[in-house]
């Protein structure tokens, strides 16, 4: 009897030491989508909801990815309340339909039951003042209000229908550097030194050279298939088309071989390893909007200010990409369509360590965190794969982007400035020729009236 009551104690104590599961933060990309240009449509697929747009078949990925949360934050490990709770959960998503219906579908997979019984149900203030619940399908007021805020905090303009979808905030999005679309409002000179450096660097290697010739034969092959001749077509477009129908389990009127997919994937790979992570400043610079917003929503938690649980960040592949990039986590892939990653915060009874840890997951396998905050794969610091709270928010929070033309200690300029300089030093080498001559003309001619003198004088 003592011996079952001992054992019962120890079950009882070991309850109260389990590690506690304090906050979720979701980055993901957007579903399955169509092709966002189908110029040369070879893949002979055809969009009815239009280009770029998110599909039936992304809406499901994310309203299953909705269900898996819901079984796995919910279900399991309790971290929300199993009726919706305002307070408990935040949206955000770039300014584009398909993060920010895939937001709303991933919302509904973690509330099913919310359409059914919502009329029953009392909000309470917050939830009326704060977060609507998506009832009617197809109801955007709350994105037709970001679209004509593009550049602005949506503050507590919230839609007042009670029958639309929960408020979702905007995220700025930071254009990558290889693109020309920026936002105006922030001037950085570094931005043109990493494009010149990208339009150098993946034009000449020989890693670049490679994958592309590649990429040319797959494509040249499947013109074959198709009889087509002698027509230039855009790689970069036709990998997204032959991926999105891929992606929406469409047929394709050619078949690829493993190569093939090889190619398409190494094209990919190489086109956001470079293009958006081509130097650490440059992700540090894209991610600096998530990570304040993630090292704000965590500190908030952990000092017990918010009852914010879950953090849901609608996003893109590219930002995915370098939020890889930045954390040192980088994946020999391109982040496939309704990828995943969560930032679980904990809190540990264990007082042989720090008491918050921060865990990774990354498409349901953990990310090893000591690179990124300790500077090694294998410390000694912290418990493996983890990273106590206190460096991850300092890594998050100290990781700051100079937008100065400088990186690593040494001075880098872009070709315009390279230009420049070089311009001014042609122009002083010229007034230099320029007085240079004048000065031996003048010697030469002053030499001429010393000889004329000596001359007179001699005679």
């Amino acid at each position: 009897m003592i011996l079952n009551l001992f054992f019962m104690l120890n079950l009882f104590v070991s309850s109260l030491q389990q590690d506690q599961l304090l906050m979720v933060i979701e980055v993901c990309r957007h579903g399955a989508r169509s092709p966002i240009i189908q110029d040369d449509n070879l893949t002979q697929t055809y969009w009815d909801m239009g280009l770029g747009m998110l599909t039936n078949v992304g809406m499901r990925q994310h309203y299953l990815l909705g269900s898996e949360i819901r079984h796995r934050y919910i279900e399991d490990q309790h971290l929300l309340d199993s009726e919706y709770n305002a307070e408990q959960i935040e949206i955000y998503s770039t300014l584009m339909e398909r993060t920010y219906h895939s937001a709303i579908s991933q919302f509904s997979g973690i509330y099913p039951d919310i359409q059914q019984n919502f009329k029953d149900k009392k909000l309470s203030e917050t939830q009326l003042n704060r977060a609507i619940l998506p009832i009617l399908r197809d109801t955007d007021q709350d994105y037709q209000k970001l679209l004509l805020q593009v550049n602005q905090e949506l503050g507590d303009n919230i839609s007042t229908d009670l029958y639309a979808h929960p408020h979702v905030n905007q995220l700025k999005h930071y254009y990558n550097f290889a693109k020309s679309q920026y936002i105006e409002d922030l001037k950085c000179p570094f931005r043109d030194q990493i494009r010149d450096e990208f339009s150098m660097h993946s034009s000449s290697t020989g890693e670049f050279k490679a994958i592309y010739q590649r990429a040319n034969l797959m494509l040249q092959k499947i013109q074959l298939t198709l009889n087509i001749t002698n027509k230039k077509v855009d790689p970069d477009s036709i990998i997204d088309q032959i991926q999105m129908a891929q992606a929406n389990g469409l047929k394709m009127p050619f078949t690829l071989t493993d190569q093939d997919y090889q190619t398409i994937n190494d094209f990919r790979r190489y086109d956001l390893s470079t293009k958006f992570a081509l130097k650490k400043d440059a992700a540090l610079f894209d991610t600096q909007e998530i990570r304040r917003l993630m090292s704000e929503k965590l500190i908030l938690r952990a000092t017990n200010t918010t009852n914010n649980r879950l953090i849901i960040l609608s996003l893109h592949d590219t930002d995915i990409s370098v939020l890889l990039f930045t954390i040192d986590q980088p994946q020999n892939e391109q982040s496939p369509v309704a990828t995943t990653i969560f930032f679980e915060l904990h809190k540990s009874f264990n007082t042989s360590q720090s008491q918050l840890y921060v865990k990774a997951i990354y498409n349901d396998k953990q990310l090893n965190l000591h690179k990124y905050c300790y500077d090694t794969d294998n410390s000694t610091k912290f418990t493996p794969y983890l990273c106590d709270y206190e460096t991850f928010i300092s890594k998050l929070q100290g990781d700051q982007f100079n937008c100065q033309i400088q990186t690593n200690s040494e001075t880098k300029l872009s070709n315009i400035q390279i230009y420049g300089i070089l311009f001014g030093l042609l122009a002083l080498l010229l007034v230099l020729v320029i007085i240079g001559y004048w000065i031996v003309k003048r010697s030469i001619k002053n030499k001429e009236g010393l000889k004329k003198k000596e001359f007179f004088a001699f005679n």
